[in-house]
């Protein structure tokens, strides 16, 4: 019951906030927020200007703080639930899984906490290079902007995303995604969260089960 719950909730999210209301979330408006706070400048009309995104940003905050950033990202994010549903596809044409080797992984999971410092420290000196490079993130090219009305290097970047993710597990989201690892550190103060039982030692179902390969071997 809960799989097909959250398979229902991927293709709401993805048809209903994604493709029909564009309100794809994005690092900029964390971007936005930093600056703001860093040079004095925040302004409320910046967040207003978007009541949908506004709306959804205090959905995350509460959720993230209570639970972790788990729930957006896996349950609501419509980019992420769309890379969840390419794997599914690909699974369904008989396109084998890849993973990458397990050290390869435990060091590449922390390229995305990179690419947000790189993107925070340029937006501070330069905002229209910071929005420029938070082009990373391929929002834009699947929800705001035809393929037709985009440059080349961005189709091709979104193509290559979505190429990976037929074979992978969301390894835009695995890898790369700045707004998730800012989402991290912020629900690094959660209120609940994941609770060690004395089996957890001998069970290890987590781990095996766990598609993001979020959780460490101790």
């Amino acid at each position: 019951a809960l799989l097909r719950l959250h398979l229902a909730s991927m293709v709401v999210s993805f048809l209903l906030v994604g493709v029909g209301l564009r309100a794809q979330p994005s690092v900029t408006q964390m971007l936005t927020l930093v600056g703001g706070l860093v040079h004095g400048e925040t302004r409320a009309e910046l967040f207003l200007s978007e009541p949908l995104l506004f709306v959804l940003w205090i959905f995350i905050a509460v959720t993230s703080v209570v639970w972790g950033r788990g729930v957006f990202c896996g349950w609501v994010c419509p980019y992420g639930v769309m890379s969840e549903l390419t794997r599914k596809l690909g699974a369904l044409v008989k396109i084998p899984a890849y993973e990458l080797p397990d050290r390869v992984h435990a060091k590449l999971r922390y390229l995305r906490y990179v690419v947000l410092a790189v993107l925070v420290g340029t937006f501070l000196v330069s905002p229209a290079l910071g929005e420029g490079l938070a082009e990373i993130e391929p929002f834009k090219s699947t929800f705001l902007v035809p393929f037709w009305n985009r440059e080349h290097g961005f189709v091709v970047w979104w193509g290559l995303l979505f190429g990976a993710s037929l074979a992978m597990w969301r390894p835009f989201c695995r890898y790369l995604c700045p707004m998730g690892a800012g989402l991290a550190l912020f629900a690094s103060f959660r209120l609940a969260g994941p609770t060690r039982r004395k089996y957890c030692s001998s069970c290890k179902i987590c781990t095996r089960t766990c598609e993001p390969l979020a959780i460490r071997r101790d």
